[in-house]
């Protein structure tokens, strides 16, 4: 499992969040301010997989490990 994308958002009422997307195409959103990821099957379903969960988890944390080192 690979990050593709992240998308940061601002909705029209001003709040704001991030999406990311998946190789698998499954999502993840962090609304600002929050402690953690709601995880998305391609069907748009919550994921309640811990497997997936904890996959999409350390692609999240190579991905901004990455990022750091451009």
């Amino acid at each position: 499992m690979k990050v593709t994308d992240v998308w940061f958002i601002t909705r029209e009422n001003g709040t704001e969040y991030s999406k990311t997307i998946f190789d698998n195409e499954y999502t993840a959103t962090l609304e600002k301010n929050a402690t953690s990821f709601e995880f998305f099957t391609p069907n748009g379903r919550w994921c309640r997989s811990d497997a997936i969960c904890d996959k999409a988890i350390k692609a999240i944390n190579n991905y901004y490990n990455q990022a750091e080192n451009v």
